[in-house]
């Protein structure tokens, strides 16, 4: 129970405030219809609810129906956007898309799942020469529980065992890097189909990516023996 509050005078007395009167329900006013950007440039601040908003202007993007290249549009060095899609495309199509524009590049990964689909596409772009290096760090939930431990050994055929590395992570980013971009992407979505509400924050800043880089890199640091590192190995690394 709460503890008794002692007046120190009699102006100190608490009192109960006065009850709330809820108007009833034809005396509330309805509420304004939705709008965005676009129906007023000038309002910056305003927000569709129903996810109708795109401003490209400023690079915030709701593509409830768009593919990931729409999505994206046309990208220069220095760029960034702000996207929110309702599960239609995946965050492989993105890094798919993006790696259309900027041409072959390095990506380093971290996600707290990884599906078949997803796994091999980016094993695709690997052969195609699309993605130059490829590094993973991905939960180690992956490895010791089901479904996801049938995937530990494809890990391995996909992007070779020396660049995957267990984690107990829940981190979601991707950086893709070569001569002209250094592409962050912060996201909610795991590399899996994801058709659900996700959003993806993403910036060409050669500072960012070295951030996030140096995440990957001293985490493989850590963890010699990659792949093969078991669950001991990754609890000793996190301390």
């Amino acid at each position: 129970t709460s503890p008794a509050v002692v007046p120190t005078s009699p102006g100190d007395v608490p009192t109960s405030p006065p009850a709330r009167v809820l108007p009833a329900p034809d005396a509330i006013e309805p509420a304004p219809p939705l709008h965005t950007a676009a129906d007023d440039p000038a309002d910056r601040s305003v927000y569709a609810v129903a996810l109708g908003m795109t401003d490209r202007e400023t690079g915030y993007i709701c593509a409830p129906r768009a593919s990931a290249v729409e999505a994206l549009g046309r990208i220069s060095p220095g760029f960034g956007r702000e996207i929110v899609n309702r599960g239609q495309w995946s965050r492989v199509d993105l890094l798919q898309a993006i790696l259309s524009q900027t041409g072959p590049a390095d990506v380093l990964v971290s996600t707290w799942s990884i599906g078949i689909r997803d796994g091999t596409n980016i094993a695709r772009m690997q052969a195609d020469g699309l993605i130059r290096s490829m590094s993973l760090v991905v939960n180690l939930a992956n490895k010791t529980v089901e479904p996801h431990k049938t995937y530990w050994e494809r890990m391995a055929g996909w992007f070779g065992p020396e660049n995957v590395y267990p984690c107990q992570v829940h981190s979601k980013f991707t950086v893709i890097q070569n001569d002209r971009y250094s592409v962050v992407v912060r996201t909610s979505a795991n590399l899996t189909e994801n058709s659900r509400l996700e959003q993806f924050s993403i910036t060409d800043d050669p500072r960012m990516a070295a951030f996030y880089a140096s995440v990957v890199r001293s985490w493989a640091g850590a963890l010699p023996d990659a792949w093969q590192t078991g669950s001991r190995g990754v609890t000793r690394a996190m301390k």
